[in-house]
């Protein structure tokens, strides 16, 4: 990444004055993103004590930005953003807060987001009183030390992304795919797994005594990882 340019407050709101929506190599320091955002994009930015809180991101892109302090070990908090449609491709979230934000067809790909925030996080999208959509998208990605609990991610798709020890209490994933995921050391208490698709992901903590399995989606390799919660032994000697 070259060197950034930094950009404060009025400066920001001074290019946002001339309707620019495109930003490449800066540094934003202390600025409060707010309002409507839609339809921007971010290249090789740099956030340093930075807020997207309650901000409306749809359809924004995010392509090799870091919102991870270093130095004060912080993230960006995205707390109750509108990130519908939104794109976070090769970036560093490591520590932000994206708890209650909106994540219908968000997509996180290649991106490190260890001790990510996401508690509460819904990728539902209303349309009437009968029809909700669910879509969501967290491929190649670093996820592990996630808060994940109490989202509501149907229908969603892990693929290639490592999850150790993520929480995930009360999550709902029903019909989710998870396609080789590291899901172990996971905390998964009144998680919703059912239809699931786990084919090719490692996990050691789902127990089938606590968590209804039913549709779910396995290889006969993986059965062995839910006999051991159920004091099964297998031996093919």
């Amino acid at each position: 990444m070259a060197a950034a340019k930094t950009m404060n407050q009025r400066q920001f709101d001074e290019h946002r004055g001339l309707n620019e929506t495109v930003f490449h190599g800066n540094r934003f320091e202390s600025v409060v993103f707010e309002g409507s955002l839609e339809d921007h994009t971010f290249e090789d930015c740099v956030f340093q004590s930075c807020s997207f809180n309650s901000t409306s991101l749809r359809h924004t892109h995010f392509e090799s930005c870091k919102f991870h302090d270093e130095i004060a070990l912080a993230g960006t908090p995205f707390r109750y953003a509108d990130l519908s449609h939104a794109t976070f491709h090769q970036c560093d979230l490591t520590n932000s807060d994206l708890s209650q934000s909106k994540w219908y067809d968000v997509t996180i790909s290649a991106t490190k987001a260890v001790g990510l925030n996401a508690r509460g996080v819904s990728n539902a999208r209303h349309i009437n009183d009968s029809t909700t959509l669910h879509a969501s998208l967290i491929s190649d990605s670093q996820l592990s030390f996630a808060d994940l609990s109490h989202s509501d991610l149907k229908a969603s798709h892990f693929d290639h992304t490592r999850c150790l020890e993520v929480n995930w209490t009360g999550a709902d994933l029903e019909g989710s795919t998870l396609s080789e995921c590291d899901l172990g050391g996971g905390i998964f208490d009144r998680a919703v797994m059912t239809h699931c698709d786990l084919r090719g992901s490692l996990f050691n903590s789902i127990n089938p005594t606590l968590i209804g399995l039913d549709g779910v989606t396995l290889t006969s390799d993986q059965l062995l990882y839910l006999a051991i919660p159920l004091g099964i032994q297998v031996d093919d000697s």
